[in-house]
């Protein structure tokens, strides 16, 4: 739809500086990725604690074969807001 301006680099730059912890660009195109890595960075401190804590989260509701307990996350999401539950 290129709703955004710009070159991939810049719209992920530009997304980053409006609060995104991340920019993802799974396409498979390398020259587009190194482009985005270029322009991007690596990830802020404060990402990276929210990414650390979001793992932990994970690692701590894991069910007893090893997999991520989603269901129970999702769960324990709708019990906190129960409006979206």
């Amino acid at each position: 739809m290129h709703a955004l301006g710009g070159s991939l680099g810049e719209r992920a730059r530009r997304a980053l500086a409006a609060g995104c912890d991340v920019a993802l660009h799974c396409n498979g195109q390398m020259k587009e990725m190194v482009e985005i890595a270029t322009q991007t960075g690596p990830m802020t401190e404060a990402a990276g604690r929210r990414f650390d804590a979001g793992r932990g989260f994970l690692a701590r509701h894991r069910d007893p074969a090893g997999k991520a307990g989603l269901a129970e996350a999702g769960r324990r999401l709708a019990s906190l807001l129960p409006e979206w539950g």
